[in-house]
């Protein structure tokens, strides 16, 4: 028997919920018809068509309430605008279009006289010259929000009506430029350079928000020098390095209201400058460590499945540990060189690690095989030998493993990474507006 591939079960399901669907929404708007609930009938129908387009009946039941929804609107349209209340009208014979339009698109056609649309361009001209007057006087009196509203209801109705366009952006962006406009005179710059850039975003440039937006970046920028970081153990080449890696961080920082310059306290003195100092560091190397350790030399070339054999001889081989550390206490302050105010003050006490494990064997080390053995010429039941895949590799990798302590240097560099870092970070989260 052939079996029904799943996507073919799939579907079928689909399809039967589908018409399960549409089946329900036919009958609701069925039923609602006959209430006599035009507006909701004609939903249900279009909901049907929307979940199986063909369906002849649901065609013909949202043409029959979509006719009923259309005498409708038109006679409210007509009554409002025989007493000239063309707000009314205009929206009443949108909705008539709207409707029109939603039918349409199953191919169900729903009428509106032609003589409708003259009555209509007559009531838009009128309603939308008042809400123009609206706007102006409300732009006039700078009430803005109010103003925004009526110019986005001119635009959903007529998109090109004079010049609606620019008065809306004056709506929206003019309270936003004036508050920006207050943060420069607050001195508040950084946050005048965030609001002016969302302006710029949006408009392309109102009024002379690039201009402006330059000037706060400059008045937020603080030049900031490296003062020469100083030691207690005077060690000059690792200040120096320090020193070098915490300018690099700060030079590539995307902040755009930090500028690293140089620094010389004589001629050219920046807004800030970093102080820094190494108030500690202490290196322990550790000692090599070297234990003798029982194992197992395989005579042949193949391991053998039964171990029992004693094809293996009884070896020693050396295996090494070693640990290493490196601390540190380093101070960071950035001051302010205009009132000397301490701006940030950090310190970091960090460590760094590292340790070596490895064996080492003066024979073949592919024969090599971990285990233990008590006396060296006897036999003894506590002996055993490993000579299995898990327990040779990891014996393989203490033979390749690293058998060079990281020096000093090296674990002094990490940490420069580590401290630049946290430095560069410290400079960057700085904001005098906070």
């Amino acid at each position: 028997m052939k079996r029904i591939p799943i996507i073919a079960i799939v579907f079928m399901f689909l399809l039967s919920i589908s018409g399960c669907t549409h089946k329900r929404l036919l009958n609701q708007g069925a039923e609602l018809e006959q209430q006599g609930l035009y507006i909701d009938a004609f939903n249900a129908y279009y909901s049907a068509l929307r979940t199986k387009n063909n369906m002849a009946e649901a065609k013909l039941g949202l043409q029959r309430t979509g006719r009923h929804r259309m005498e409708n609107l038109l006679k409210k349209f007509s009554d409002a605008f025989d007493v000239a209340n063309y707000q009314e009208a205009v929206y009443h014979y949108q909705e008539a279009k709207s409707l029109q339009d939603k039918a349409a698109r199953y191919r169900v056609e729903l009428s509106i006289p032609p003589y409708y649309d003259e009555y209509y361009q007559e009531c838009k001209v009128a309603y939308l010259q008042d809400r123009y007057k609206k706007a102006v006087s409300l732009l006039e009196k700078d009430n803005f929000a109010l103003a925004e509203q009526v110019l986005q209801e001119i635009t959903a109705i007529d998109p090109e009506y004079k010049d609606v366009g620019d008065m809306l952006e004056t709506a929206v962006y003019e309270p936003k430029y004036r508050r920006a406009k207050q943060l420069m005179n607050d001195e508040k710059y950084r946050s005048a350079y965030a609001s002016l850039g969302g302006i710029i975003q949006n408009t392309g440039g109102y009024k002379n928000c690039n201009d402006l937006r330059q000037k706060a970046k400059e008045e937020a920028t603080i030049d900031i020098g490296i003062a020469p970081f100083t030691s207690r153990d005077k060690d000059l080449k690792s200040v120096s390095r320090l020193q070098e890696k915490i300018a690099d961080a700060i030079s590539k920082t995307d902040n755009p209201f930090i500028r690293l310059v140089e620094y010389d306290d004589k001629t050219q003195v920046p807004d800030a400058i970093i102080k820094g100092d190494i108030l500690d560091m202490q290196y322990y190397p550790g000692r090599l460590n070297k234990d003798d350790v029982p194992g197992w030399f395989r005579k042949s070339a193949l391991r053998k499945e039964d171990i029992s054999s004693w094809d293996y001889k009884k070896i020693k081989y050396q295996e090494y540990r070693q640990n290493s550390k490196l601390s540190i206490s380093f101070s960071m302050k950035l001051v302010n060189t205009k009132n000397n105010e301490l701006m940030i003050s950090e310190q970091y006490d960090l460590s760094k690690r590292d340790n070596i494990h490895y064996a080492s064997y003066s024979g073949d080390n592919n024969r090599l095989v971990p285990g233990y053995w008590k006396y060296r010429l006897i036999p003894n039941r506590e002996d055993v030998i490993k000579d299995y895949p898990d327990d040779t590799e990891k014996l393989k990798a203490l033979l390749h493993a690293r058998e060079t302590i990281k020096s000093r240097q090296e674990l002094f560099n990490t940490l420069c990474e580590t401290i630049s870092e946290k430095t560069c970070r410290a400079v960057e989260s700085y904001n005098p507006e906070s």
